[in-house]
């Protein structure tokens, strides 16, 4: 970014050369000495602008091969992630079809018995088994 708005400032002030160039006339002699100086600036202006030019070229060209590698490793992460987000899949496949092949014990409520006098009264209201697979 500092660079292409470096760019820009040479641009700018090549274009601000190049006016007073025009501006001086060679055949009045009072301004000879001003349109000389007009060109050498526009001289000075012209190699600070292709120098800057070529600096920002380059970076540019850099900026190309990253965007290239970036691109690779944004390909094999994803590819990766995928190949991750299958096995859950597969996984979650695989313990779907043994829960549903577990056939319940009974189909009526557990009965407990009454608690103890000044206890607390707690009601389960999820009853199941969590198992993990690795």
């Amino acid at each position: 970014m500092k660079e292409r708005k470096e760019l820009n400032n040479r641009r700018l002030d090549l274009d601000a050369a190049r006016n007073k160039v025009k501006k001086c006339s060679k055949d009045d002699p009072k301004l000879y000495e001003a349109a000389a100086k007009a060109e050498n600036d526009l001289r000075v202006a012209t190699s600070e602008f292709e120098r800057q030019a070529e600096i920002t070229r380059l970076l540019l060209e850099g900026v190309a091969g990253y965007q290239g590698n970036h691109l690779r490793y944004l390909k094999e992460f994803v590819g990766v992630q995928l190949q991750y987000f299958n096995s859950c899949q597969a996984i979650a496949e695989e313990l779907h079809r043994e829960i549903t092949a577990i056939s319940p014990v009974s189909t009526q409520p557990p009965a407990y018995s009454s608690p103890p006098q000044g206890s607390r009264k707690a009601r389960v209201l999820c009853d199941y088994v969590c198992c993990i697979y690795m």
